[in-house]
């Protein structure tokens, strides 16, 4: 009997790699569903689907009817969010969700409350002595110092900033919406993680170049200060199956200055490494074994870089 699994914003990167791992590895053994917003037609992801589904734009407020209504018609039994609003409302102790026998492999609500929601996540990680920037009010900004400017709300770099004291103090940042924090420098490293159980696996590599927040070329990385952050972070808190978390230096210190509590689009520069961690994700999800060769990287790839392919849609 095949699982019935569904990926959310089936347009994204994230969604295209997911697929395309279950269609060369678990295609006798998952009946994948995609949902997105757009038609058919113009989701990459579903040419790699047993089922697609057109759902409403997120902010619509059927929305949520929507998804509840989809899980149970179609009986998905595992559902895999990989939207900031999907984290918060499926997360994997949602009620609704439990009644309907859906399992979820977002975090738990209170997970995406402190690490999803920025200016919680800089007060836990300060609490339990994990680095991470210092936030600044407006009214404490330096002129001639540059800031990062970010949503509170929300995973990964989308509506990141830099901005100069001066820029703030001639138009200062709506603090309920946005947070000021100070600007890290040199390079930036993301840790990918499998977490499951006692089992830590980290894969650790450095973002060379980005396009819309998106590491498009990267390199192997091996920070030990990385590893242990991880390993207090996974220790004081419940996370996911999978997740990763964007490091930078700050005052010569390696620092937190995201998590992504999901997958991310970046992840298939680590799978072509040879960190496999969206194989063990859904090998864990389905029961099967997750073999430790699926965590070797291949120290002899000087690097990862990321081209794009153009797909007959029918």
């Amino acid at each position: 009997m095949k699982r019935r699994i569904l990926i959310t914003a089936g347009g994204t990167a994230t969604a295209w790699h997911m697929s395309n791992i279950v269609r060369e590895y678990f295609g006798n053994c998952i009946e994948l569903h995609v949902c997105d917003i757009n038609p058919r037609e113009l989701v990459a992801a579903s040419i790699n689907s047993d089922k697609f589904h057109r759902v409403p734009y997120i902010t619509d407020k059927n929305y949520k009817p929507f998804m509840l209504h989809l899980l149970e018609t179609e009986k998905i039994e595992i559902i895999i969010p990989l939207i900031d609003w999907d984290l918060f409302e499926f997360c994997s102790d949602n009620d609704e969700l439990k009644k309907l026998k859906v399992i979820s492999t977002g975090p738990e609500r209170r997970t995406a409350q402190y690490l999803a929601n920025k200016e919680m996540m800089f007060q836990f990680l300060t609490e339990y002595d994990i680095p991470t920037p210092v936030l600044v009010h407006n009214a404490d900004v330096c002129e001639n110092s540059k800031y990062i400017i970010k949503p509170k709300i929300g995973c990964g770099s989308k509506g990141m900033g830099v901005l100069s004291g001066a820029e703030i103090k001639n138009n200062p940042i709506d603090e309920e919406g946005y947070l000021i924090q100070e600007l890290c420098r040199g390079e930036e490293i993301t840790a990918e993680v499998f977490h499951s159980n006692d089992r830590l696996e980290v894969f650790q590599r450095v973002r060379i170049k980005t396009k819309e927040g998106v590491c498009t070329k990267a390199k192997y990385a091996d920070v030990p200060e990385i590893r242990e952050y991880i390993e207090k972070l996974v220790s004081f808190i419940p996370m996911p199956l999978a997740f990763c978390v964007q490091f930078m230096k700050c005052n010569g210190i390696w620092s937190v200055i995201d998590c992504n509590l999901r997958i991310g689009a970046g992840t298939a520069l680590a799978t072509t490494y040879g960190f496999q961690l969206v194989r063990a994700f859904f090998a864990n999800l389905i029961g099967e074994t997750v073999e430790d060769a699926w965590f070797k990287a291949d120290s002899n790839i000087k690097a990862v870089v990321r081209v794009y392919r153009e797909l007959a849609m029918r």
